[in-house]
């Protein structure tokens, strides 16, 4: 037997949109917000919603990149075991203000 989800309702598309939005704003917000990303290198071959789709997110990708809050890294497929993924990851801050992950 077969699990399918129904369809989100406009009233949850809406909501949706709605955090994705907030959630991007935060990139730019005041004051700035350091953010590090980490995206794996098959999710953007992938070229999910075909090649029109997929050169709008690079671009997207690169515009965030470029604020200086924002580093984006991208996890290559040659990586066999990459380091973090087999538990969880914890975070400590310095008192520097550096951020340390150690799992």
């Amino acid at each position: 037997m077969l699990n399918v989800p129904l369809p989100p309702t406009e009233k949850e598309l809406e909501e949706r949109i709605t955090a994705r939005m907030d959630r991007q704003r935060l990139l730019t917000c005041k004051p700035l917000i350091a953010f590090s990303f980490i995206i794996e290198e098959y999710v953007l071959l992938r070229h999910t919603g075909g090649d029109d789709v997929t050169r709008e997110l690079l671009d997207h990708l690169i515009d965030c990149a470029e604020l200086w809050n924002v580093e984006v890294q991208v996890m290559s497929l040659r990586q066999p075991h990459p380091a973090g993924t087999d538990s969880s990851m914890r975070l400590l801050e310095a008192p520097d203000d550096e951020w340390l992950g150690y799992s």
